[in-house]
């Protein structure tokens, strides 16, 4: 059964990339102050993953609708819209995905809480 694009899956990118930051720095900020010793780079590294899964998922998702929403023209007016807002989707995951790789490897390079 194939996914079908709803004019819903073009935002996909805008809310997959901030959860996927959201996972990567919460998570590994909020355990680190919760408790030093959990702050290993095998943690942060994992989150890390984890958050850029997340946000691939949904500039995945974005990338599909831009490509099937197709050129705009006069006979399908949203279509113009859905592919302009699925575009900058797929852009603002990949600024997130750049987010989330220069603090992960923040996190493997100063570990612990810096005392």
């Amino acid at each position: 059964m194939a996914a079908r694009s709803t004019p819903l899956t073009a935002w996909a990118g805008w809310l997959a990339g901030p959860l996927g930051w959201l996972i990567q720095h919460q998570g590994g900020s909020n355990t680190v102050f919760w408790n030093c010793a959990l702050g290993r780079p095998s943690l942060v590294v994992t989150l890390g993953v984890v958050g850029a899964l997340v946000a691939l998922a949904g500039g995945w998702l974005s990338w599909r609708a831009m490509r099937n929403a197709g050129p705009a023209d006069a006979a399908a007016p949203g279509r113009g819209s859905q592919r302009f807002i699925a575009m900058l989707g797929v852009l603002a995951v990949l600024i997130f995905l750049v987010a989330i790789a220069g603090q992960t490897m923040a996190g493997i390079m100063l570990r612990g809480c810096g005392r």
